[in-house]
């Protein structure tokens, strides 16, 4: 059985997440402010991702992650798991959601995307805008939707496919977590950019 950790320790409140959510939403437009396509997609090494990567990596997983949270938010409100905490995570998902975070410990750790979260590239800064834009907003709906419900108790598997299957974090965690896998792209896609060489218009 998993150690419980104080109330919210790691887990941010639905405000806290909505609030970096909208953050994530201006910092794409701060990045891309000035820059063309061709910038954009510039990969800063070879084995390392661009920007525009980066951003489609974040909207692959989160257009993913939102089918199954759809799925158990439903699947909560069937079953009348509601509460309005205070919510006690375990430390498996409380260690998860701080290991995607962009924090400079976290960032030592180097995980190799899964294949259904493997980005694509060149990309228009239109198209990944619209995307980007429109995933900050499925993700503040899916919070208003999970005010109420118990969010420590309902379970969400990830997308990862594979063995990455049998991840199941609570409701809240995911939320977190999904927070801070987006700083943590957004400071890469920044580190992209500053890195990158002049690219031709």
């Amino acid at each position: 059985m998993a150690i419980a950790t104080k109330p919210q320790s790691v887990i941010p409140p639905l405000e806290e997440c909505r609030r970096r959510f909208e953050a994530s939403r201006q910092e794409f437009a701060r990045l891309t402010h000035g820059l063309t396509d061709a910038q954009f997609n510039l990969r800063p090494k070879p084995e390392r991702w661009s920007a525009a990567e980066c951003f489609d990596h974040l909207i692959v997983i989160g257009t993913l992650m939102n089918r199954n949270i759809d799925d158990a938010i439903e699947r909560a409100q069937a079953h009348g798991l509601r509460s309005d905490g205070p919510f006690k995570y375990g430390v498996f998902g409380n260690f998860f959601v701080k290991a995607v975070g962009p924090s400079d410990e976290a960032r030592k750790r180097r995980f190799k995307a899964p294949k259904a979260y493997t980005p694509t590239s060149n990309h228009s800064i239109s198209r990944l805008r619209e995307a980007f834009d429109k995933l900050q907003s499925d993700f503040v709906e899916r919070l208003e939707r999970a005010k109420g419900l118990d969010l420590a108790r309902i379970k969400v598997p990830s997308a990862a496919g594979g063995i990455g299957v049998l991840i199941r974090l609570s409701l809240g965690q995911w939320f977190a977590l999904l927070a801070n896998h987006q700083d943590r792209h957004i400071l890469q896609a920044q580190e992209a950019l500053d890195r990158r060489a002049p690219a031709a218009n």
